[in-house]
């Protein structure tokens, strides 16, 4: 049959249960809002506002049978010492109705809340900066700082419950961690990981909410050097799985405006008439000089790659494309100011980096 509407059988017990647990577990406000009345347009909760006691009641008065979860009698639980053992203590020690207090309280920050999330899903849209197919969302991190708290970690919510990505596992201290990326952390390439497989991390001014690993960490900064020589065309694998890099001659007019790619992978086109085979596949030496495209002069290689805002992690692990002491290119990032493609140049040398 088709339903419409499910209905739960929560009660006020339950909705104090549960607002303590997560006090203790540590919530924000949308936690401490509660288990609310309607979730989804069709889960309804209509026992909400009845305590437990008056449910049992009824079903005495008109002899209904009922069972009860055996589990419930476990202290093994939190919440079943919550209800066993806090619910009691609080009753009777500090307030009889604590229950109806809990549910009030409950009642008014949902309200609260409501009024935050509508700023929140403002604040969300004019802050995110793009968005990637794949589970990945980018946000500006200058504009995420210029909102208050409460705001800015309702972006992060929003965007993991965007992605799939929000689970029960993910608390307030979650939230804090990513927080902590936008306005206290100094390394502007940090990361961090939250419970059901998300990854949250920085680069320097944008903000990555994703489903998957950052390309970056494809590369390891503790992989060690390597060199390969490229003897002509064709594919050069790089060690230790980071891929290959594919070198092919093209036509300028059909490849030179190609499609963008993210970083650390972007093609990049060279003169052919000024490259030289072989050529050496390497990673960098300490002191390498390199002369950026458009670059008025050489300068030291480490210096471009921190302009360049890339990672600390990944500048060891960038290959280059060698000749002698003399570099190429970055291999996916730039290419030498000598090795350029001029305008009486028919064909372009392609240089390529695949994962």
């Amino acid at each position: 049959t088709e339903s419409t509407y499910i209905a739960t059988a929560h009660t006020a017990d339950d909705q104090a249960e549960e607002v303590l647990l997560r006090l203790i577990r540590g919530a924000g406000l949308p936690g401490l809002s509660g288990i609310p009345w309607v979730r989804d347009n069709y889960i309804v909760r209509p026992l909400l506002g009845v305590t437990r006691q008056q449910i049992l009641g009824h079903l005495k008065v008109y002899d209904i049978p009922f069972v009860i979860d055996q589990s419930n009698s476990s202290r093994a639980y939190l919440r079943n010492r919550i209800r066993k053992d806090l619910l009691p203590l609080l009753a009777q020690g500090f307030n009889p109705a604590i229950v109806r207090t809990v549910n009030r309280t409950a009642e008014m920050l949902a309200e609260d809340n409501q009024l935050i999330e509508k700023i929140a899903e403002k604040a969300y849209q004019d802050s995110l900066s793009s968005s990637f197919q794949g589970g990945e969302l980018a946000f500006s991190v200058k504009k995420i700082q210029d909102y208050p708290g409460p705001i800015r970690r309702r972006i992060y919510r929003m965007a993991l419950m965007d992605l799939r990505l929000f689970s029960g596992r993910v608390r307030a201290s979650h939230l804090l961690r990513i927080d902590d990326l936008v306005t206290t952390c100094k390394d502007p390439c940090a990361s961090c990981r939250l419970p059901g497989g998300a990854v949250v991390f920085r680069r320097y001014e944008d903000l990555f909410v994703s489903s998957s690993i950052p390309e970056e960490q494809i590369l390891d900064s503790n992989a060690g050097s390597f060199s390969v020589s490229v003897t002509g065309l064709g594919r050069w694998p790089i060690p230790r799985g980071k891929g290959h890099v594919e070198i092919s001659l093209s036509d300028v007019e059909s490849d030179f405006n190609t499609r963008n790619r993210k970083e650390y992978f972007r093609p990049l086109w060279l003169n052919p008439e000024s490259v030289k085979f072989p050529l050496d596949l390497r990673t960098r030496r300490p002191g390498e000089i390199f002369w950026p495209l458009g670059a008025p002069a050489p300068f030291k290689l480490k210096k471009f790659l921190i302009s360049s805002k890339i990672p600390r992690g990944v500048r060891g692990s960038l290959p280059l494309l060698a000749s002698g002491k003399e570099v190429v290119a970055v291999v996916g990032v730039e290419v030498s100011h000598p090795y350029r493609l001029v305008k009486t140049s028919g064909k372009a040398l392609s240089l390529q980096w695949i994962k």
